[in-house]
């Protein structure tokens, strides 16, 4: 079995090219018996060309609640065009096509009604409620890919919505720690990740965010972290990567002392010291009915620690 959730430019390294990554995810057709791929990916949903349909199963969103999109553009795999969208679920993924011909497949296993907290599960000519522990839309999304998963390998849609609805999380994924304030802590360390992130908590009140990330992509994609943070009430940049990058924020960051020293190899980002200095000046700033939001591995590593 491959699965494969999504494909973006996040994960690249600096100097490395989209379509080597691309590649890269690729090769997973050629040694896959039975492929299950998000339709709602451009990228994704093409990999299936010229494979024999019974080879693959497309999962994907049909009808969703959700609002406040960060949205993200993609181009036609096929010709290279600006795919148009009608329905944007988060970031590039939606019902997409091209004046070319190319459009996203119809999904084998798909949800609607999709909100933050659950949707309807529709399988043939199955529908089955499914409540989600862990909310968000991009967590439908990895539900989807369980229970197209789960279908391909002969699980019964019953067994599917139980084990799904069984899942409680994990560490440092959308991971609740207070709740006045309310504290979400997400590894979230790319664009992507933050941008599904923030399209969770957009409109629901005050917003402060302590951002420990240093890019994989380097100052690229600090700063386009950044921009995705322009949303937030404050933004307190908790690595020198990410203060680097927080010109563009303008009055909404809030400095520390410590991010002036580069701290923490690679996509760490930020020391114990200066994620324990960020979350300090973020519960300074909170009120009991604000959020405080968390992102980066430093973050991920530290901030609990801080908290208690």
């Amino acid at each position: 079995m491959g699965v494969i959730t999504n494909i973006s430019r996040d994960h690249l390294s600096a100097g490395r090219r989209f379509s080597d990554y691309i590649e890269c995810k690729g090769e997973m057709v050629e040694v896959a018996e039975d492929l299950v791929l998000n339709a709602d990916d451009p990228i994704v949903a093409s990999l299936a060309d010229g494979l024999p349909r019974e080879r693959v199963v497309f999962y994907g969103i049909q009808s969703s609640e959700s609002g406040g999109v960060v949205p993200e553009g993609r181009e036609c795999p096929k010709c290279g065009k600006p795919l148009r969208y009608t329905r944007r679920t988060m970031g590039h993924l939606g019902d997409y096509q091209c004046i070319c011909g190319y459009l996203r497949p119809q999904p084998d296993v798909m949800a609607i009604e999709a909100s933050p907290g659950g949707f309807k599960l529709v399988i043939g000519q199955e529908m089955r409620e499914v409540r989600l522990a862990t909310p968000g839309i991009f967590n439908v999304y990895n539900a989807l890919a369980a229970a197209a998963t789960a279908w391909t390998m002969g699980l019964e849609i019953d067994d599917i919505v139980r084990g799904l609805e069984s899942f409680k999380g994990v560490p440092g994924r959308f991971q609740e720690l207070s709740q006045s304030p309310r504290i979400i802590l997400d590894y979230a360390h790319n664009p992507a990740g933050v941008r599904a992130v923030m399209q969770e908590l957009r409109g629901k009140g005050r917003l402060i965010v302590v951002n420990t990330v240093a890019s994989e992509s380097g100052i690229d994609g600090d700063r386009e972290i950044a921009a995705i943070l322009k949303d937030a009430d404050a933004v307190i940049p908790a690595s020198y990567a990410a203060r680097r990058a927080s010109d563009i924020l303008g009055e909404r960051a809030v400095h520390i002392e410590s991010s002036r020293m580069r701290a923490g190899g690679g996509t760490l980002g930020a020391s114990r010291e200066q994620v324990a200095e960020a979350v300090r000046k973020a519960l300074e700033l909170a009120g009991p009915d604000d959020t405080v939001l968390i992102i980066g591995e430093g973050g991920y590593r530290y901030a609990e620690e801080s908290i208690r």
